[in-house]
This record gives structure tokens, sequence and C-alpha cells, in this order.
């Protein structure tokens, strides 16, 4: 059976996922929410170059986010933001909860791509995050969002 052999789906109907229902339309209403190789760090020197020249700086006594603008905003205006996560053993022994904290900064870095755009961002993960429940840690996290973002607007 070929794709040419398969009915077309109408717009607008539902995706059942996970028991939960999405419409099929949803990334072309502009809800992109992957987090593809495009939207990462991936070299080491990608992270030195965050590290070394950081721009901009929100800290918390548990989490740390430096960033600079993309090394491709110059080629394109439309530079997807990019995450790196730096989640040591020494601040989060288990490897379930190094997980859960990168699990959960992906996830808010995902609902706020588009206002990310055009920045390198490392996320620094400092000793005492892990301890803290999930909706405290996305307090923080949304916290350290706003200020990051608030220092590129005062930059532009």
């Amino acid at each position: 059976m070929q794709a040419a052999d398969l009915p077309a789906e109408p717009a607008g109907e539902l995706i059942v996922q996970n028991h939960i229902q999405i419409p099929r339309d949803l990334p072309n209403l502009g809800f992109d929410l992957c987090f593809g190789k495009q939207h990462r760090l991936l070299a080491p020197r990608e992270f030195k170059a965050v590290f070394d020249g950081a721009l901009f700086k929100a800290s918390h006594r548990s989490l740390l986010l430096l960033a600079i603008p993309c090394a491709d905003a110059s080629a394109q205006t439309d530079a997807p933001g990019r995450l790196g996560l730096v989640v040591a053993k020494k601040h989060a022994k288990l490897a379930v909860q190094r997980n859960r904290l990168k699990r959960l900064l992906r996830d808010s870095f995902r609902h706020h791509k588009a206002e990310l755009a055009g920045l390198d961002i490392v996320a620094l993960v400092k000793p005492g995050l892990w301890q803290m429940k999930n909706p405290a840690i996305r307090a923080v996290i949304e916290e350290q969002w706003a200020r990051l973002l608030k220092q590129k607007r005062r930059a532009v």
C-alpha cells in the first residue's frame, strides 16, 4: 500500500495519542513543541562559546542560565534558540534525578522556544535543585526564563 492509496485525513480531525486528543493541524497553528537537533547545543565548542562569552545571565541558588546570541543569528534572522544542559553527577547522584531535571528544563524550553529564538543557552544545575518538587522546579525555571528574556529585550 502506498501513500497515494491511503485516504486523505481532513484538517481539524483529532489524533489520539497516549489517551489525549490532539488536533491534527496543531503544528500548522504555530504550536511546534519538538526538541530536535536544531534546538540543542551539541558540540563542546558550542558550550565553550556560551561559557566564555555569556552576555545574558540569570541566576538562582539552584540554577544558572547563560546565553549568547546564536552564532547563526547573523546569517538568519529567525535562528532557533538552542539549549545545552549541564547536570553534574556531583549535584544529583542518581540518574533518575538528573533525567528528571533535564526533562523539566527541556519541556519548559520547548514551551518558550519562540521567545528564546536567536539565543544559545546553557542551563547549569547547581546543588539542591533535584530535592525540590516538580512545581517548585518549574517555578524556578520560569522565573529564570523571565529574567533572561528581560535582559535580551534590554540589549536590543
